[in-house]
């Protein structure tokens, strides 16, 4: 039978396993160093964070928040258990928040910062990369701004 695998809202319950799917995404798409920055983020903006589970176990996560005065939103924090890559599970969280953040009458661009590991995969969204800067996130991390 196959597995099936839900979006709902990221609850304070839910900041455990969260930091436990971003550190077994570490070194390899975060430096160790950004786990504090999830943290913060996690605090500020939990209203607009999302879990993917399956099975009864958060298995993913991502999400977003509008900055300025609303009309620019940007993508954040998503990430997929790396043991559930390869099901589409990525696009999906990143669509469902593509939906939540075009329900705002404000919204005139979105974005995300990545790296140069993840941005092929945001340019098949329709992200275009603006900006390089190398080794911004950490060692042999270069972060990608991307714009769509």
């Amino acid at each position: 039978m196959e597995e099936r695998f839900t979006i709902r809202p990221y609850q304070p319950a839910d900041r455990q396993r969260v930091l436990e799917v971003f550190a077994l995404n570490t070194p390899e798409f975060f430096d160790v160093g950004e786990q504090a920055d999830l943290e913060k983020y996690l605090d500020v903006h939990w209203d607009t964070y999302f879990v993917m589970e399956g099975g009864g176990r958060v298995v993913g996560c991502g999400g977003y928040h509008f900055e300025g005065d609303g009309s620019a939103g940007r993508l954040s924090w998503d990430f997929i258990d790396p043991r559930y890559k390869g099901q589409g599970l990525g696009r999906q969280i990143i669509n469902h928040c593509l939906e939540e953040l075009r329900k705002s009458p404000h919204l005139e661009k979105t974005s995300v910062w990545t790296s140069q590991l993840a941005y092929g995969f945001y340019a098949r969204f329709g992200f275009e990369t603006q900006e390089v800067q190398e080794d911004f996130w950490g060692p042999g991390l270069d972060l990608y701004r991307m714009e769509m």
